[in-house]
């Protein structure tokens, strides 16, 4: 895993925070000195792809004959 990536995902709570008093990922992204093109908006992006993997692998287990 990159530094960047790692970096990210620990400022995942802050960023999600700031988000809902309605400032835009660029100014997130800013804010926290993050760099990239869009990086507030991959790591959103990569967090609800690994939430719907893990929903789905749960769903998986619970069924009968798996």
């Amino acid at each position: 895993m990159s530094r960047r990536y790692q970096k990210v995902q620990e400022l995942l709570p802050q960023i999600r925070q700031i988000l809902e008093q309605e400032m835009s990922q660029r100014e997130v992204a800013e804010s926290l000195g993050l760099k990239g093109e869009r990086p507030v908006h991959d790591s959103l992006k990569w967090e609800q792809k690994k939430e719907i993997r893990e929903y789905a692998n749960n769903v998986d287990e619970s069924q009968p004959g798996h």
